[in-house]
């Protein structure tokens, strides 16, 4: 009680000092106190206390939590702390620590609250080695994607991003990113069916939910508005998934040219 009363009331010395006294004592701390200090330690603008506490609780109760709250909080205030964000948590990892998930988790929100998607694509590309596979930062990347200018870029950034996940990790990422770019009329198609080919290569086994049917249904209408041939391989691809495409639609269909063999949702170079 101590310890979270000093916190609220950003108290440091007491926070800190009733927190050692109960580390002397033996007796275990629980998540909520040490995300108190944090809460305390940022609310004083000192960063890298804050970070360092945040690394011990990771070690013991692992995940987002809330203390990415009151460093992002710090950050709003801050703003020119947000690269010493990236060195500390680079310097916990070298020494071999935990990296907390609320380091990043507050670093990418605060670049996500100046509106500038180029800003946030080289923000995750930079903190995702650090986020230990975690799909959290490019999930928040197509949350944050409004146009189809925006989804371009995810979908151009994913090759860099995308490979230091964990396998199956980024499918829902990579869903929302091939049916935006196939929704808007100006999104890059060829890098949805890209998108798609990656999506095929990340699961071990098919997955029935992946693609969504909303996804190949947007990449059927956008096929089938530029008269692009590969919409034939999306039939294949939505007809296993037990998708029927009406009759109707498939004599609209016959205008488009029917390759006799193809390798349509590999990108150049794949096969």
């Amino acid at each position: 009680n101590i310890c979270n009363t000093g916190a609220r009331h950003c108290d440091e010395e007491l926070a800190t000092g009733a927190f050692k006294e109960l580390a002397g004592r033996g007796i275990k701390m629980t998540g909520l106190h040490y995300e108190a200090l944090v809460d305390c330690y940022a609310d004083q603008g000192k960063l890298e206390e804050a970070l360092e506490v945040a690394s011990i609780k990771a070690e013991s109760y692992p995940g987002l939590k809330e203390e990415s709250r009151s460093i992002l909080r710090l950050l709003v205030r801050e703003p020119e702390m947000a690269n010493r964000v990236f060195e500390i948590l680079g310097e916990l990892k070298e020494k071999g620590r935990k990296v907390p998930a609320s380091g990043p988790v507050a670093l990418l929100e605060f670049v996500g609250l100046q509106g500038d998607m180029g800003a946030l694509v080289d923000a995750l590309e930079r903190v995702q080695p650090l986020m230990e596979g975690s799909d959290w930062g490019l999930g928040y990347l197509c949350r944050q994607a409004k146009t189809a200018e925006d989804w371009n870029l995810i979908a151009r950034a994913y090759p860099r991003i995308g490979p230091t996940m964990t396998v199956g990790k980024p499918l829902v990422a990579l869903n929302d990113t091939v049916r935006n770019l196939a929704a808007d009329r100006e999104g890059d198609l060829d890098l949805a069916f890209a998108r798609l080919w990656d999506m095929g290569e990340h699961l071990v086994q098919r997955v029935a939910k992946y693609p969504t049917d909303d996804t190949l249904m947007a990449l059927l209408d956008r096929c089938y508005w530029e008269k692009d041939s590969r919409i034939w391989a999306v039939i294949d691809l939505a007809r296993e998934k037990g998708i029927q495409v009406d009759e109707t639609d498939m004599k609209k269909l016959s205008t488009i040219p029917k390759p006799e063999r193809f390798l349509l949702l590999a990108p150049a170079g794949k096969s």
